[in-house]
């Protein structure tokens, strides 16, 4: 998940994505801070804080399925100086590199660019 538009206790209990590891082996939620678009849904629409934005409300809530990926250190994304920080994963090389090598890596440990901070979290950048 990249950039995503839902409100970050999606994993919670009776929430959309509660059964989640049902249907994935593992997800990635990749995260940043300064989404603008994120911030306007969040305003207009929930008033709920978004996934893409905060990352998930419980980091730690599925342990082995969900992993949160923070992303505010990265320092190649382009759209930011075009005023657009929504779509990082189109243009930010360190992001796409990261998804190519989760997708050949079972260890996510070992992965390039991260920082570990516990079992379900790393930084990138």
């Amino acid at each position: 998940m990249m950039a995503a538009d839902i409100d970050y206790n999606a994993f919670e209990a009776g929430q959309p994505l509660d059964k989640v590891e049902q249907i994935a082996k593992r997800v990635q939620v990749y995260y940043k801070k300064d989404d603008m678009a994120l911030d306007k849904s969040k305003f207009w629409f929930t008033l709920v804080d978004r996934m893409g934005e905060k990352g998930p409300k419980n980091k730690s809530i599925k342990p082995g399925v969900v992993y949160s990926i923070d992303i505010n250190k990265v320092n190649d994304l382009q759209l930011i100086e075009l005023g657009d920080s929504h779509r990082y994963f189109l243009t930010s090389k360190m992001v796409a590199n990261d998804v190519i090598n989760v997708s050949r890596n079972e260890d996510l440990s070992q992965l390039a660019n991260r920082e570990t901070i516990n079992s379900t979290t790393a930084m990138l950048g």
